[in-house]
């Protein structure tokens, strides 16, 4: 083992040593490598004058051992030891010395660095820690809670909010992925918002839903009573501070940097009472809110929605997953209500009003074309038209 690996294996247990933290076996071991040769001893005296150097420049009450020695240990301080070892006395005297008002100054920030340390520690140890709260919806379930300020959520399945444990006494903030209806206490000091990957929702007391999954393109907020604003840069690139909702009243938000061209609606085939925002925030009035709400209730309400958005709904409402076989199945609208209904009994309506096959296998849904039921299908839509 050369001088250098040496040093370096025998530091900690030095370090030990001259603190007075060895152990007796870490004793013994030092003792023994000090007596294993006059060059280890004049090592060992050299980092100990070191030591002695250091505590000597600095004031009383601030000396500190351990940050002492983690300079000691640094290799510019390892270095001036082996040199120190090497020299005759003159030169050994005159590089103490110099030592000494170098170890005065990093001494000096040591003391300011540790005073600092121990004050922001102690600001950190005294401020009291943030707690947050968050409630999931499993898919295949929903939940209904009651926040501290009295507000009504029901998450829909596969969703989770996240609020903080002073909720209510500061503001009443809450994150929202997923879907959930929002029955708020009225409070004119404290807004009520709802914080979403794109926008926020803001209000003081009335009834809505936002629907922001985090996997969708798509940000829906509907209004059911009151009033409600959404704030957020969406709305600020359009050169507006807000734009506010009305009841019976749905906000369709058409994510920019996700969303894929033909996802966003024509216009021309869109209800009359819609109104363009911008090219990705539509606004479509008069609506009938349990079509978009009573996804919570006993009664779900279905009206003309496609088979692609309804799997999404489904896949999470029953925790499976759907697999077409044909894009052109995708395009099936479905209108109707559903009470409590099983997945295979909303399957088998499904399939009694459209020409659709299906099976489960796991929790795989897999769909496929009724060949046989599609002409007369498609000769039934043709005579409706």
């Amino acid at each position: 083992m050369d001088r250098k690996e040496q040093i370096s294996d025998i530091d900690s247990l030095v370090v030990k040593y001259l603190t007075g933290e060895a152990t007796e076996e870490d004793r013994h071991l030092v003792l023994t490598w000090i007596k294993e040769s006059p060059r280890n001893r004049k090592y060992f005296d050299e980092l100990k004058e070191i030591l002695k150097a250091a505590k000597l420049a600095q004031p009383d009450g601030y000396y500190d051992s351990d940050a002492s020695w983690e300079r000691i240990k640094l290799r510019h301080y390892k270095e001036l030891a082996e040199r120190l070892a090497d020299l005759d006395r003159s030169k050994k005297n005159a590089l103490i010395r110099t030592l000494i008002r170098y170890a005065a100054v990093i001494l000096l920030f040591i003391t300011i660095g540790i005073i600092g340390y121990r004050h922001i520690m102690a600001t950190i140890e005294t401020t009291p820690k943030e707690v947050w709260n968050t409630v999931e919806a499993p898919y295949g379930s929903r939940v209904k809670m009651v926040l501290s300020d009295g507000s009504m959520v029901w998450l829909n399945a596969g969703s989770n909010l996240k609020y903080s444990s002073d909720f209510g006494k500061k503001d009443r903030k809450v994150f929202l992925d997923g879907e959930a209806y929002f029955k708020v206490e009225h409070d004119t000091s404290k807004q009520f918002i709802v914080s979403t990957s794109h926008l926020d929702v803001k209000v003081y007391g009335t009834e809505f839903d936002v629907k922001a999954y985090s996997d969708e393109d798509v940000i829906q907020t509907t209004l059911v009573s009151g009033s409600i604003v959404l704030e957020g840069k969406i709305v600020s690139r359009m050169g507006k501070r807000s734009v506010e909702l009305k009841p019976n009243e749905t906000a369709t938000y058409y994510i920019s940097d996700r969303k894929q061209p033909e996802k966003i609606p024509d216009m021309k085939v869109l209800p009359s009472a819609t109104v363009p925002v911008a090219k990705d925030l539509i606004i479509i009035a008069e609506i009938n809110p349990a079509i978009y709400t009573s996804w919570k209730d006993p009664i779900w309400y279905i009206e003309r929605e496609p088979l692609s958005s309804l799997a999404d709904k489904f896949e999470r409402r029953f925790n499976v997953k759907f697999v077409f076989t044909s894009e052109a199945l995708k395009n099936y609208k479905f209108t109707g209500t559903l009470k409590d209904e099983t997945l295979e009994q909303v399957l088998n309506l499904m399939r009694f009003s459209a020409p659709i096959n299906y099976k489960i296998v796991d929790n795989r849904v897999v769909l496929s074309e009724n060949k046989y039921f599609k002409n007369a299908y498609d000769e039934m839509l043709i005579k409706n038209k």
